[in-house]
């Protein structure tokens, strides 16, 4: 699903690194389902999803944190220690998850990546 994923969202991206890793509790302990961080190694990234979830809920997670690695790889996306930047515009964090334009995208997404993964396998 990855690789079919990133070729949908940079399909002239050559390089990149991701790691996948699942973790138990993460949406106990962190009130999400993943994350993704741009890693310091150029075209790096580690995406973390909740261990515990379905399958469906998991790859629909996996699209959204995807989303993430687009918008960092384009510089779109960057986070900072106490702001972070938008195409350009600025944003405190404490800001509401869901006003975020990152995460509207990777939201409004998620769903069309899993679907389109999903009939992707059903013809191949």
């Amino acid at each position: 699903m990855c690789n079919f994923l990133i070729n949908k969202l940079l399909p002239r991206k050559k390089i990149l690194h991701i790691t996948i890793k699942r973790r138990k509790n993460l949406i106990k302990n962190n009130g999400t389902y993943g994350e993704c961080w741009q890693l310091d190694k150029p075209h790096s990234f580690e995406i973390v999803l909740d261990g515990g979830v379905s399958r469906k809920t998991c790859l629909t997670t996996l699209a959204h944190e995807l989303v993430h690695v687009k918008q960092f790889s384009t510089k779109e996306l960057k986070f900072g220690h106490s702001i972070d930047t938008w195409r350009g515009k600025k944003y405190y964090h404490g800001a509401a998850y869901e006003s975020l334009p990152w995460e509207k995208e990777a939201t409004q997404l998620e769903t069309k990546l899993y679907d389109a993964y999903q009939n992707h396998n059903k013809i191949v």
